[in-house]
């Protein structure tokens, strides 16, 4: 029997397609960033599982 953690973690991160400007250079015209809508930045969640478990031999 092993044991199980799970750990969530929610931030707010500059947006990696406009890095941060909210605008996005397109042919000949610049466009509002599709990614993060203009604003710049995002809402980033990861999620982490850890097991551990007794180790087995062979």
């Amino acid at each position: 029997m092993g044991k199980v953690r799970k750990f969530t973690s929610e931030r707010i991160e500059i947006c990696r397609n406009c890095l941060g400007s909210g605008t996005v250079d397109a042919l000949f015209t610049t466009k509002r960033c599709p990614v993060c809508e203009g604003s710049g930045r995002v809402d980033k969640t990861t999620e982490i599982t850890i097991t551990v478990e007794p180790h087995k031999e062979g």
